[in-house]
């Protein structure tokens, strides 16, 4: 049996829609004070008018409805709506269903049952609109029993509800359910009929079992607003990471060991610290097209340490040393700077690997991690190097992530480079050096009078990825939340970790006070040939723009901050969409819509639906897309997320170089 967690993009979609085609905002109950505390996954339009509005006002919102666009974007709605017809059939409501007929808050949920397993849950605020919701279930009856599905009535918290038995599909061992009712002009649809009882049973809004209850849902919705300073949000959510798996999980019908359970590992690990994840979403906010205020929430408990075993890798510390050093040129499509001590980060996470590798230490054994260590260290034939003490012991606190691309466009073209500083450079060289000189696929080049150590040949795959990818499948999918049972066909697997991320011509580096890698030499070519006189990423305008509106938002010392520029990160993607090799990219991006696009239960690579030859020249839809910055701030009971996306504003001198 396969696990899939296909929930994000689906279920943004199905609110996002039905925000779309509604007309008012009404007064029903808050859907968090109904709601269990057994909530997994939480998402909210509080007023699906207003953020309908602010969404047009975007230049995202002015690019769709540009008519060079029409065309592609009625085939992508087209796809995305049978992706979000396939998401409504657990509830046994499409998304289409719903025009004209919310009057206020939309809300869907994911709760564990009585039982543990999961259950979803809609809720719409139809105050105003009661004709548009009787009509609706009408509807709903019709084309539901049209389908097949047997139609009855059940007395449910003192209410009647519709319930709709679905015929079993292939692979189905349980009978499908959906409930639908209205109490006090709240709409409710929901597939089980536990839950909808416990919901119309805490209807006073005062239970102490409800979502609104949970102290991670509100700290995480108190952080935000208060950061809102009065704005009121567009969309909130929350996720409660390790519940949500755990509920996924307890529908398995396989009772079989994993090999290697990540979960499980992390679980062990302490990462269950982050007890909650959440926030605000608004567009055209202050000037800003997107913009965002997302709390994790990771409290210190009253006796212990927040971080335990690996998790003590989340230690993020704060700083304001944050600027681009001279050597980031300035054509780059995204730049990072992270506070991270390499040396705590390894040794907190060598626990986590050796549990992985299914060889914990132990008195008598040091571990996984640490036999390789020493056999690289101690070894005659090898390079006699001590990782630990020459390497990360000698690096400093932060650390720079930059992203281009090359030109043309290929699946491939995506280039990342990692530089973190180094205290004692020479010794950190040195220890470079020789491990790069034992290893036969390593090439010595000179770049600019450096010393660079080429990769010509990708590393083993069962050495570089030792263990499968992940049962959670994050995006994508047909529901809210589902569980492929057995029988079901097989997905196609995910590519292996190392293939997705290795590539022919990476290379190390020591040079500018820093250790580099990257995936691909040019870009350490274009990082090692900048000279003095040309200027770097911290002279582009676009990069000052984005510095000083987190400082309005209130950057200061932070342990995170990211700068991007949307339109060249979004090029790549949009160049091989209109070539029909969209299914091929390797992009962050391209993965991330691969994924929202597949079949759920895909033997093949997907082939492209989505006639990208309708698609006008890039240099139009570049005018839309702006630069985007994020900050995050470490704080003792977690982290505190700010992100936001700039309109783009002519002139800017965005300082990218045009194609060559």
């Amino acid at each position: 049996m396969r696990l899939s967690l296909r929930c994000l993009l689906p279920a943004v979609g199905l609110i996002v829609a039905a925000s779309f085609v509604s007309q008012a905002h009404g007064g029903g109950r808050p859907s968090e004070t109904i709601l269990p505390n057994t909530t997994k996954a939480y998402l909210s339009a509080p007023n699906p008018a207003a953020a309908r509005e602010a969404w047009e006002r975007t230049q995202l919102g002015q690019l769709v409805r540009d008519p060079e666009m029409k065309p592609f974007v009625e085939s992508f709605r087209d796809q995305l709506k049978n992706k979000l017809t396939e998401t409504g059939k657990k509830l046994g409501v499409a998304w289409t269903d719903l025009e004209g007929v919310p009057g206020g808050e939309i809300a869907l949920a994911a709760v564990a049952n009585h039982q543990g397993r999961p259950a979803n849950i809609l809720t719409v605020d139809v105050t105003g609109h009661g004709e548009k919701a009787a009509e609706l279930l009408a509807k709903v009856e019709h084309s539901l029993t049209t389908q097949g599905a047997k139609k009855s009535e059940q007395t449910i918290g003192g209410l009647t509800a519709n319930v709709y038995d679905f015929p079993r599909q292939e692979g189905e061992r349980r009978t499908r359910q959906a409930f639908h009712v209205i109490k006090d002009d709240v709409l409710i649809a929901c597939d089980d009929a536990q839950v909808l009882g416990d919901v119309l049973g805490r209807w006073s809004g005062e239970a102490k079992d409800s979502l609104a209850a949970d102290a991670a849902f509100a700290h995480v919705m108190q952080v935000a607003a208060e950061e809102s300073k009065g704005l009121a949000p567009h969309f909130r959510w929350f996720v409660e990471p390790f519940g949500l798996v755990e509920m996924i999980r307890s529908a398995e019908v396989s009772t079989a060991e994993r090999k290697r359970d990540i979960f499980k590992a992390l679980k062990n690990q302490g990462y269950t610290a982050v007890k909650g994840v959440g926030g605000h979403l608004n567009f055209s906010a202050g000037g800003y097209e997107l913009l965002h205020r997302t709390a994790i929430y990771a409290p210190t408990p009253a006796s212990g340490e927040r971080f335990e075993l690996a998790a003590r890798a989340l230690e993020f510390p704060n700083s304001t040393q944050h600027g681009p050093p001279a050597w980031v040129p300035r054509e780059i499509a995204s730049y990072a700077s992270i506070n991270v001590n390499a040396a705590k980060a390894f040794a907190a996470s060598k626990s986590l690997v050796n549990e992985l590798a299914n060889d914990p230490k132990t008195d008598k054994s040091p571990g996984f991690i640490d036999d390789i260590l020493e056999g690289i260290a101690i070894d005659p034939d090898g390079p006699q190097v001590h990782i630990e003490k020459e390497i990360l012991a000698n690096l400093g606190d932060r650390a720079i992530v930059i992203t281009d691309y090359e030109y043309p466009v290929t699946p491939q073209c995506e280039r990342m480079l990692v530089a973190v500083e180094a205290k004692d450079a020479e010794t950190v060289a040195s220890a470079i050096d020789r491990l790069m000189a034992a290893d036969s696929t390593a090439k010595q080049l000179t770049i600019n009078g450096v010393k660079v150590w080429m990769m010509t040949e990708p590393p083993p795959a069962a050495a570089a990825a030792p263990f499968a990818p992940a049962d959670i499948v994050i995006m994508g999918g047909d529901g809210f939340v589902q569980v492929e049972e057995e029988g079901d066909a097989a997905p196609k697997e995910d590519k292996p970790v190392a293939d997705r991320f290795r590539a022919p011509n990476s290379a190390w580096a020591v040079a500018h006070g820093h250790l580099f890698h990257t995936s691909h030499v040019e870009l350490l070519r274009k990082v090692l040939e900048k000279n003095d006189a040309e200027k770097s990423l911290a002279d582009a305008a676009d990069h000052q723009t984005v510095l000083a509106e987190m400082e309005k938002l209130g950057a200061g010392e932070n342990s995170f901050r990211l700068f991007g520029r949307t339109d060249e990160q979004t090029r790549p993607t949009y160049e091989l969409l209109r070539a029909g090799k969209m299914p091929e990219a390797e992009t962050l991006l391209g993965r991330i819509l691969n994924r929202l696009l597949e079949e759920p239960r895909a033997l093949e690579p997907r082939k492209q639906k989505l006639d990208g030859s309708q698609l006008p020249s890039y240099d139009m839809v570049r005018r839309y897309l702006g630069p985007a910055g994020t900050f995050v701030t470490s704080r003792d009971d977690g982290w505190l997320i700010t992100g936001f996306s700039l309109p783009k504003r002519a002139p800017v001198e965005i300082g990218m170089a045009t194609e060559k």
